[in-house]
């Protein structure tokens, strides 16, 4: 599909070799997320940690050989070939992750299941599956239209392409690269908070949060400043660009609604309240779409930056809401449904 994926849905032709690419890496996802999911389970951060490092360092690699071995000249191979590091990357994570799984999973004493635990995991993961489709597919036609909106507000195709991967492919994640740290606690929480629900230790539940909200927040404040300070610095270190910097400067305030987000919205799925997650997810990326057609043919970047501020903090208000609710309003009835596991667990 990666034909029509590419000449018609996206209109750009130069995307259908990368496309065919990263399709190669779809197995290794699904199968490396399964495993991710088991060493979380095991509270094996040291492990994860090394395997993310491993990927990164895998995919930079391959990455370089694959750019060296091109003509740079050629937008299509050098898209190729970045797409080819990363699919590297994650093929080789897998494969550790496969590698350590073997070796961990022979110090467990595997006894039966508990009954019905089948049952319970086939119960939730087809709602969470089809949200994660819904909002893969909402985000992938953002993505699509992004170019198209800019072309619309007057800029030629090669100038929006290039407006485009400023924005999302050097100053974004130059910005938010931080949030690797605030992803890592995200992920580390779910077992905590799910251990502390089936115990009913509520006092704890909430002083973990508390605790969680207060450091994420100072910390995302200090990086918001650095940001903020350094962006002409960063921009010219990395890219030699005073535009990215000036992109970096932006972004440097919607850093904290980020970093919290992403941090409520590990616990929130610690709390069982994935399918509110994904929902709240759906919504965004449903915004999103509605405002690059409102927006961008109108004001062009500067739409899209507000567009990505608005959505960002439309996420964060629900999630922070439906987590100070639990929290703080329905204690008794979140005691009495943690008197037994619940259905995710």
């Amino acid at each position: 599909g990666a034909g029509f994926v590419g000449e018609k849905l996206m209109g750009e032709a130069r995307a259908v070799v990368s496309l065919r690419i990263f399709s190669l890496d779809m197995p290794f996802i699904s199968m490396g997320a399964v495993l991710g999911g088991y060493f979380t389970a095991r509270k094996k951060a040291g492990i994860l940690a090394a395997i993310q490092l491993f990927e990164q360092i895998v995919r930079i690699a391959a990455t370089m050989a694959a750019l060296r071995s091109i003509d740079v000249g050629s937008l299509e191979s050098s898209c190729a070939a970045m797409v080819f590091g990363s699919v590297s990357g994650e093929t080789a994570g897998f494969l550790l992750s496969a590698v350590l799984f073997i070796i961990d999973r022979r110090a467990l004493k595997i006894g039966n299941s508990p009954p019905g635990v089948f049952r319970r995991i086939i119960k939730i993961a087809p709602p969470l599956a089809v949200a994660a489709y819904v909002r893969t597919a909402l985000n992938a036609l953002c993505g699509m239209l992004v170019p198209r909106g800019l072309r619309s507000y007057g800029a030629e195709a090669e100038a929006a392409l290039s407006s485009y991967g400023v924005i999302n492919g050097m100053a974004l994640p130059i910005a938010a690269f931080p949030s690797a740290l605030f992803l890592s606690v995200a992920e580390l929480v779910v077992p905590e908070m799910t251990e502390a629900q089936v115990k009913g230790s509520w006092e704890r539940i909430k002083s973990m949060v508390s605790s969680l909200l207060v450091c994420c927040l100072a910390v995302s404040l200090a990086i918001m400043l650095l940001l903020l300070l350094l962006s002409d610095f960063l921009g010219q270190l990395f890219y030699k660009s005073s535009e990215v910097g000036a992109y970096i400067r932006a972004f440097s305030f919607l850093m904290p609604v980020m970093y919290l987000d992403t941090v409520t919205d590990g616990i929130l799925k610690g709390l069982g309240q994935q399918l509110y997650t994904m929902k709240v997810n759906i919504a965004d990326s449903a915004l999103s779409l509605l405002l690059i057609f409102l927006l961008l043919p109108s004001f062009g970047t500067s739409g899209y930056m507000v567009m990505l501020y608005f959505t960002e903090i439309f996420n964060f208000v629900l999630s922070i809401g439906r987590l100070f609710f639990i929290v703080y309003r329905s204690e008794e009835k979140i005691v009495r449904k943690a008197k037994k596991p619940p259905a995710f667990y």
